[in-house]
């Protein structure tokens, strides 16, 4: 005859077993509740949160660049002994040009200030081959309308020195800017070498015969 098995202790300890257990994990997940509400997570401070910084707004550029004061009857060099002065009198501007016989001296006024050469609005002013007065409009920047294509009230005259002249060029001040406290100018020298124009401006040291405002003085008109 077989022996008997005591199975029903057997599966009373198991099933003990499995209770203990699961009051244990029942337990368990209770702790961390009670625990989770003592001690909440942290809400994320401004230095955890990513946060764009402020982008500032871009400054507009000038119309102008800034032009370097010229005093009136300061004497401004022109390259070796050539020297240029004006003064201010009667609503007019006089330039004074000292200059060897054989070098032509003009004006360029950039009349908006606005730093660039705009046609028919920029002038030039110099003298022609016989000496007389010479209003131009600046067409491009190496461009000019014909002596005369700008309407000037201004006037011109020169006196030979010998190996020498002075020029004198008397110009509205009205046609050198639409600003009535100053206006922006570059000078230029010019004479002919092997049969081409040689130039040097002022300021800035362009060295062709082409105008350019991105450099000027200022002279005062009031």
């Amino acid at each position: 005859m077989a022996k008997r098995r005591n199975g029903g202790a057997g599966f009373g300890a198991a099933v003990a077993m499995v209770i203990v257990v699961a009051a244990a994990f029942a337990g368990f997940l209770y702790w961390r509740s009670e625990m989770r509400d003592q001690n909440p997570a942290p809400e994320p401070t401004a230095s955890a949160v990513a946060v764009p910084a402020p982008q500032p707004s871009p400054t507009p550029l000038p119309v102008s660049g800034s032009a370097h004061p010229l005093e009136a009857d300061e004497r401004l060099p022109l390259g070796g002994p050539s020297a240029v002065r004006y003064t201010v009198n009667g609503g007019a501007v006089t330039f004074q040009f000292e200059v060897a016989s054989d070098e032509w001296p003009s004006i360029d006024a950039d009349v908006n200030q606005n730093g660039a050469v705009d046609a028919n609005v920029d002038r030039s002013y110099t003298i022609a081959t016989d000496g007389s007065y010479c209003a131009q409009y600046l067409t491009s920047a190496s461009t000019w309308s014909e002596c005369g294509g700008a309407p000037s009230g201004g006037r011109a005259s020169v006196q030979r020195r010998g190996r020498a002249r002075t020029v004198v060029l008397t110009i509205p001040a009205d046609e050198l800017s639409s600003i009535p406290d100053g206006a922006h100018v570059a000078f230029k020298l010019c004479h002919k070498e092997g049969g081409a124009w040689q130039c040097l401006q002022s300021p800035g040291g362009r060295t062709d015969v082409g105008a350019d405002f991105s450099d000027a003085y200022l002279i005062k008109l009031q």
